[in-house]
């Protein structure tokens, strides 16, 4: 309802084996307006409420379409983005096109309603999930001209920016945007068309898909020294003060094991020099932390959680042990995420001695089988032993002569001589199996001393 020209195949036949069937709709009265298709076998009915699984429909003469390779996004869709990566460039690069149609009054076929002509078009995005944007506008276009167009919160009316646009003798315009956010967005396109005899004026107006674009990856960092190392000399190498570094065991001390040090998670865009066999990954220790923030990161409607894990970088034959992580959360209200930059803190702790490489990852991001991102931090520590435990024993004399004693002035020796037990351990008090590895093993016996008491 309301009632339109002809349904095409009607009734539908939903074949064996299937579960939906195709039918097409035909209406030459463009002012019918919010249509609502209810379906019944005789027995189960569609519910007619114009919900998001049956949302209400209309007709229109002139609109703009927005393609993929040639195909319209309602059966191609525009695919997931990576922040900060045009659309035009590997991986998943796509052809992009936007097309305006109207009605021929004549024959009520469609054709193109602009026609080798390069005129400014009125774009603008709308931040779907998060609903908010972020405070300034992140997407550019690259067609006949250049632009960044305006933002626009889910649901709110439209604000645009105009974008020359270059259509062919069928009335398709070629374009590329860069979204330099996180989120889901849709694109919209408006004109109006002043009047040309014969014609009157009309307007064109059309929406894209609603699409999801993820952080390219996530850069971990130490209370951002290893930016500041980063930025001293072009490499990470544990220089300028950055303790989080150690290339081995020759290198400068991080933390005693078991104790707490805090980890910035930061959502970025991406890079062409992080991405150098394109696949969309950041390549194995690349520098991200100059790579700017998807600001929006961590506002998503829904919360998920950042998975954290590690592994042994030295010593090459020791205990991986245990890392301790506080939740990071990433949307659904989360307190993870408060400074809208896309950076959140994690508060950790590893059990053992050495050094270790830690990963961040997130799958699945907004719902997308395609939409994973990670990152790691290489070569975090050195991790020493927190403490040692000595038990010294005080071993006993034996006796010189038999019948258990001694004379005064013979010469005793120890029957069972003293010792100490060193242990070394973590801030939890428990032992670090690694200490023992021979590359760490540093306390040797100069590095003891024994105190003697004058008195008995």
């Amino acid at each position: 309802t309301p009632a339109v020209d002809s349904i095409v195949n009607s009734p539908v036949t939903i074949l064996a084996g299937n579960s939906s069937a195709t039918f097409y709709l035909h209406e030459s009265d463009d002012s019918i307006g919010s249509i609502d298709i209810d379906v019944t076998d005789g027995t189960a009915t569609d519910p007619d409420d114009g919900g998001s699984e049956d949302s209400p429909f209309s007709f229109v003469d002139t609109a703009f379409r927005f393609y993929v390779g040639g195909v319209h996004t309602d059966t191609a869709p525009i695919g997931v983005q990576i922040a900060g990566k045009s659309s035009a460039v590997a991986p998943d690069a796509q052809t992009l096109s936007l097309k305006a149609i109207r009605t021929n009054t004549d024959t009520g076929e469609c054709e193109a309603a602009l026609q080798s002509v390069t005129t400014s078009v009125d774009l603008a995005y709308e931040c779907n999930n998060p609903t908010t944007c972020s405070g300034s506008n992140q997407l550019s276009v690259v067609a006949a001209s250049t632009a960044t167009v305006t933002r626009n919160n889910n649901g709110a009316t439209l604000s645009y920016t105009g974008v020359n646009m270059a259509f062919d003798g069928s009335g398709v315009a070629p374009f590329s945007f860069n979204f330099s956010d996180a989120g889901q967005v849709t694109l919209h396109a408006k004109k109006t068309v002043s009047a040309s005899s014969p014609n009157t004026a009309f307007t064109l107006s059309g929406s894209s898909n609603a699409f999801v674009t993820r952080p390219f990856g996530l850069d971990l960092d130490f209370s951002n020294a290893r930016a500041a190392d980063w930025l001293d000399g072009g490499t990470l190498d544990g220089s300028a003060s950055d303790t989080s570094y150690s290339a081995d065991d020759a290198g400068s001390v991080y933390l005693g094991a078991g104790n707490d040090f805090s980890m910035q998670v930061t959502a970025v865009n991406w890079a062409s020099a992080d991405d150098s066999n394109n696949d969309g990954v950041p390549d194995a220790g690349a520098n991200l932390s100059d790579n700017t923030a998807t600001n929006n990161f961590g506002r998503e409607t829904t919360g998920i959680d950042l998975v954290m894990s590690h592994s042994l970088n030295e010593p090459s034959l020791g205990s991986s042990g245990a890392l301790a992580s506080t939740f990071v959360i990433v949307g659904g209200g989360s307190t993870s995420y408060t400074t809208n930059n896309g950076e959140a803190e994690s508060t950790l702790s590893w059990s053992e001695v050495g050094i270790i490489d830690i990963s961040v990852s997130l799958q699945n991001y907004l719902g997308e089988a395609v939409a994973d991102l990670s990152g790691s931090a290489l070569n975090v520590g050195r991790f020493t032993p927190d403490h040692f435990l000595v038990t010294a024993s005080n071993g006993a004399l034996a006796d010189s002569c038999s019948g258990s004693f001694s004379y005064i002035g013979q010469s005793i020796a120890y029957g069972t001589a003293p010792s100490a037990l060193i242990v070394a351990r973590n801030a939890a008090n428990s032992a670090t199996s690694n200490y023992t590895q021979t590359e760490y093993l540093n306390l040797t016996p100069a590095n003891n001393s024994r105190a003697f008491s004058n008195a008995d």
